[in-house]
């Protein structure tokens, strides 16, 4: 199934017209119709009930909207999401602390050979009473 097809779909059975949703795609409007043929031989029936003035979704016509939206909605997703992925910085991180250290998060023995253990905090130092 053309995806081109499914959009000149959406676009008629959004405006109700062949000749609003050619202008609004940039087709001819028998560029529309010969679209919307190449979907009803594709699916085996019509798509839109052209009768009187007015023109609307036939049966399949409905249930084909429906998963042309879902479609397009998945389209719509993973193009948000790779379009941000691709806007993620790549590096690396560094932190540093500043102030005190919290004790209870450091080694106090001096495990390191090259960092000299840490002076012990006495609880009132680490907020304890």
């Amino acid at each position: 199934m053309n995806v081109d097809h499914l959009k000149a779909f959406q676009k008629v059975a959004a405006t109700g017209s062949f000749t609003k949703s050619a202008r609004e795609l940039f087709l001819t409007q028998s560029a529309v119709s010969q679209q919307i043929r190449a979907l009803e031989d594709e699916i085996g029936g019509k798509l839109f009930d052209r009768s009187g003035r007015k023109l609307r979704l036939a049966a399949k016509g409905e249930a084909l909207l429906a998963y042309s939206e879902r479609l397009f909605d998945l389209h719509d997703e993973i193009e948000t999401l790779f379009g941000r992925l691709k806007t993620l910085k790549k590096g690396k991180i560094s932190a540093e602390i500043r102030g005190k250290p919290d004790p209870l998060f450091l080694d106090m023995g001096g495990s390191d050979p090259y960092t000299p253990p840490l002076p012990q905090a006495s609880p009132r130092q680490m907020g304890m009473r």
